[in-house]
């Protein structure tokens, strides 16, 4: 690692600025979206010519051409959507997911080019500013309506889309993308919008099916306001997904009434890998006057929300970190209610976990607290269920909550649950980081045991090597605290 003269700058993880790693190609423009008037399920009408979707590429270079491409995947009639200026006219409600075609974005565009978008973080409503006097305005932005629908009726999007390094800003209500389908959506970047309907919030995809995810970040805010299922920064739900390359630095808040789970990339995951993600963005939860809920559930990762319990097997997050601060808070009046919250995952079950750390704090504060209240805070896991191999990681940021509070993992450490070479130096509930409090609930049991800092570093050095692991985040720097090493038990 020392020696490593890192030529491929992306694994430096800037931040400063959107980042990109595939090189811009000026493209021989041949179906602009802009032009399109009419569709089949498997055809688009450009210029009076009828094209056949599959194996063909379409480009969009103005707002015009990304409502059309919303129209024709949502089988919208535009007429009746506020799509202002969109020459797209679908009247006879058909639907063409656009099954073997490539979109690629050719400008940056801004849907609402007059509003700036905050977000209030306790309430998780939006502040909205006019761009010119910088002033909160009265006035309502335009809804975006997004590419694929999931609900009452199933509209995925099944292209490839390809955002070619530009920026979409402006996104008011709804996700780019509301559901995808065996399709790849890479290099585009959110900034300045609010997203908080439906119940699958993404920024950039609300919820996705045997996809891959590359090279996307977002910058703006997402909020689940009442009952919203799933909340993160890149992905609400994945599910048999790749995700790599993408990075979240926006507000991620859950503001629910009823169970919600919330992460800074992913909310939901099911038989997914997660790989080479970061999360710089505040990922916060304000369930406030729970009162008789039953079966309430709150679950928070940095990087993951949770994972499904019943179906998910074989999924991984690697090479992955979180420096957001994580906040939990309320009022506790009664109700059966559980809180798992994780600087990485908030719940785990059949889960590899490697090569990934926290340094972002958690911290979970109730007004009152109620005897039906479980709570699993961790530095990594919150709660590890069972078939979890957590390897190569730590956690560096202070925890603070109540109940289970564990520098790595809060609770659970079930069957075949092992964690190996991983370290905590950040406060728990203000104490130093000791055996006595790396899992919150104290189920380590036997099997626990502090290594030497300098045979530590060595063996993660020595790993990262035969992994040919390039990355920045690889490099386990010399720091005097120890690093603490467990391996639990099977059962």
């Amino acid at each position: 690692i020392d020696e490593y003269s890192g030529e491929d700058d992306l694994y430096y993880w800037q931040v400063d600025e959107p980042y990109f790693t595939t090189e811009y190609i000026e493209p021989e423009i041949s179906y602009d979206l802009k032009d399109a008037t009419s569709c089949t399920e498997t055809t688009i009408t450009i210029d009076s010519n009828v094209i056949n979707t599959e194996g063909t590429t379409f480009y969009i270079s103005d707002i015009d051409g990304l409502l059309s491409l919303s129209a024709i995947v949502g089988g919208i009639d535009t007429s009746n959507t506020g799509h202002l200026g969109c020459g797209f006219y679908n009247s006879a409600g058909v639907a063409n997911p656009m099954l073997g075609a490539t979109i690629m974005l050719l400008n940056d565009i801004n849907y609402n080019e007059n509003f700036i978008f905050e977000m209030d973080l306790e309430t998780g409503e939006p502040i909205i500013k006019d761009k010119t006097t910088g002033e909160i305005t009265t006035e309502t932005p335009i809804s975006w309506i997004p590419i694929g629908w999931y609900g009452m009726v199933d509209l995925p999007f099944s292209g490839i889309f390809d955002g070619n390094n530009k920026v979409i800003s402006g996104l008011f209500a709804f996700c780019l993308f509301g559901y995808i389908e065996e399709t790849e959506i890479k290099n585009v970047g959110i900034e300045n919008s609010y997203v908080n309907k439906s119940n699958s919030i993404g920024m950039i995809v609300g919820e996705a099916y045997n996809s891959t995810i590359t090279g996307c970040y977002n910058a703006g805010n997402a909020s689940g306001t009442t009952s919203r299922n799933w909340i993160a920064g890149i992905v609400g739900y994945a599910n048999n997904c790749y995700i790599e390359d993408c990075y979240n630095i926006g507000n991620v808040n859950g503001i629910a009434e009823d169970s919600a789970i919330v992460g800074g990339i992913v909310g939901y995951v099911v038989s997914s890998t997660i790989e080479n993600c970061y999360n710089l963005g505040n990922v916060s939860y304000n369930l406030g006057n729970v009162n008789g809920i039953a079966g309430y559930s709150c679950v928070v990762g940095g990087i993951v929300g949770g994972l499904h319990v019943s179906e998910n097997v074989n999924s991984k997050c690697i090479n992955c970190y979180n420096l957001g601060a994580i906040n939990i808070a309320g009022i506790l009046s009664s109700g059966n209610i559980r809180v798992d919250v994780g600087g990485i995952l908030g719940v785990a079950q059949g889960l590899a976990l490697l090569n990934c750390y926290n340094v972002g704090s958690l911290e979970v504060q109730f007004s009152t607290v109620v005897d039906s209240l479980v709570v699993n805070v961790g530095g990594i896991i919150g709660y590890a269920v069972s078939s979890v191999s957590v390897e190569n990681c730590y956690n560096a940021g202070n925890i603070s909550g109540i109940n289970n509070v564990g520098g790595l993992v809060g609770g659970g450490m079930g069957s075949s649950v092992t964690v190996t070479y991983c370290h905590n130096s950040g406060l728990v509930n203000e104490a130093e980081a000791t055996l006595d409090n790396l899992v919150g609930d104290g189920t380590e049991g036997e099997g626990c045991s502090i290594d030497t800092h300098e045979n530590i570093i060595s063996k993660l050095n020595e790993y990262v090597i035969n992994y040919s692991g390039e990355l920045d985040l690889l490099n386990w720097r010399e720091q005097p605290e120890p690093y603490l090493v467990f391996v639990a038990n099977e059962g």
